[in-house]
Formats: structure tokens, C-alpha cells, sequence
């Protein structure tokens, strides 16, 4: 009976860690495949509802060009995604303009 018990105890936090592994790195590829201009409903059917929308933010970038600049580019709405393990404040946002076109989308990562 004990071994199993203590296979147990392994086994069960081990297989919720890769499940949510997992989850956080379907995430990320998922937001990976967002290019500008992509509507917002093109957006959700490839992300998901977000768990929290904002409106206009006062800053913008756009994925690999980390150049954090004013929202000159007309962003009124964004969406934010944070992965299942979230050990440092970590959130991937997608913005959109007044059309509804992803205007604006960054990997944000506290250190």
C-alpha cells in the first residue's frame, strides 16, 4: 500500500506540472501566430476569451521590437492572456484599434 501511496504523491503533482507546462506553452505559440491587422474575432478564436480586457493604454510595442513607445498608433483595447504558472508577474497582451484590427502586442515579464 505504501508504494502506491508514494507513487501517488510523485506522480499526481508531476503529471498537473507538464499539463500546465503545456497549456503555457500552447499559449505562448498561440500568441506567436498574431500578426498586425488580424481582427479582434480572429484574435479569440485563436486565443480564447481573455481573462481581462483594458482600454486605452498610454504606452505600445510590438512583439520582438521591445522599443516601449506612446500609443501612437491609434490602440483603444487590449487584451490581456497570463499563462497557468505564472511565477513572475507574466502577461502576453493583443491591442486593437477602433476597427478592431490588432494594432499592438507585447510579452510583458516582471524582473
Amino acid at each position: 500500500m505504501f508504494p502506491k501511496t508514494l507513487a501517488a504523491v510523485v506522480l499526481i503533482p508531476a503529471v498537473i506540472l507538464g499539463f500546465g507546462c503545456a497549456g503555457d506553452r500552447l499559449l505562448e505559440h498561440r500568441y506567436d501566430s498574431i500578426a498586425r491587422g488580424e481582427t479582434e474575432a480572429q484574435v479569440l478564436s485563436v486565443m480564447g476569451e481573455p481573462p481581462k480586457i483594458s482600454g486605452a493604454p498610454e504606452n505600445v510595442a510590438w512583439d520582438l521590437d521591445a522599443t516601449v513607445r506612446r500609443n501612437d498608433v491609434g490602440c483603444v483595447k487590449e487584451f490581456w492572456y497570463r499563462p497557468i504558472f505564472n511565477i513572475v508577474d507574466e502577461g502576453y497582451t493583443v491591442g486593437f484599434d477602433s476597427a478592431g484590427r490588432v494594432v499592438s502586442k507585447y510579452h510583458y515579464i516582471s524582473q
